[in-house]
């Protein structure tokens, strides 16, 4: 039976997430990252529905961003990853918020290998929204080789330095975004696809007609066949 445990928060982003535990000897992992405003629970019930009893071999881990004032928000406190002025191409960017968060992910992925006795080559990092663009972030900057990322309604933030500095690992990348986001603007993550299928990586896009921002069936079969192949 699959089964998820939720903690109190206590220091790391390992004590304050839901899990979905593998019933079979894991073969990897997806840690996942909501977008502003939400919390791990509600994906989770997601991935439990539609994804899970098709990979018993995998744990997907879906931790809760803290409470912290959000700009764009006119200032009021919600779940947040990292604080955001506006979702344009030309908005201004919390690469401190960015960064630090980050770094946070990266601890939980030590985290994980060490539970399950995995590499990071069987740890795929994904998100929606403002997690997603987290996701990629992380994937990219960090020091470790992933097994890929999913990037759903989201878009690659700090565009301008992040891919300067990529490492030499090209890991598969997943985007799915719906054609009716009236949020995130379906072009918007369309340019962020492209600019990393131009740096060399190994990216599939999907857009969903009349898809808002939010997620669908459709999607959730291309996010299977992706895991399928990266893990």
């Amino acid at each position: 039976m699959l089964c998820f445990c939720t903690r109190k928060a206590k220091e790391g982003m390992e004590n304050n997430a839901y899990r979905i535990q593998p019933t079979e000897p894991i073969k990897g992992a997806v840690i996942f990252l909501h977008g502003l405003g939400d919390q791990g629970q509600g994906w989770h019930s997601e991935f439990k529905q539609r994804l899970s009893k098709y990979r018993k071999d995998i744990g997907f881990i879906f931790p809760n961003a803290p409470e912290q004032r959000v700009t764009l928000n006119m200032g009021m406190s919600m779940p947040s990853w990292f604080d955001l002025y506006g979702l344009s191409p030309d908005s201004n960017e919390d690469e401190e918020g960015i960064i630090k968060m980050s770094k946070n992910v990266d601890h939980l992925v030590d985290t994980i290998m060490k539970e399950h006795n995995i590499p990071s080559e069987k740890i795929v990092i994904a998100g929606f929204s403002q997690g997603g663009a987290l996701a990629i972030y992380t994937t990219l900057t960090s020091s470790k080789k992933f097994g890929g990322a999913i990037c759903l309604s989201t878009w690659l933030p700090l565009r301008n330095n992040v891919l300067k500095a990529v490492k030499d690992h090209r890991f598969p990348v997943f985007f799915g975004h719906g054609k009716s986001d009236n949020i995130v603007p379906n072009n918007f993550g369309r340019v962020s696809a492209d600019a990393l299928k131009s740096s060399g990586f190994d990216v599939t896009w999907k857009d969903y007609p009349g898809m808002g921002h939010s997620s669908c069936a459709d999607e959730f079969g291309d996010i299977k066949q992706f895991l399928d192949k990266a893990i």
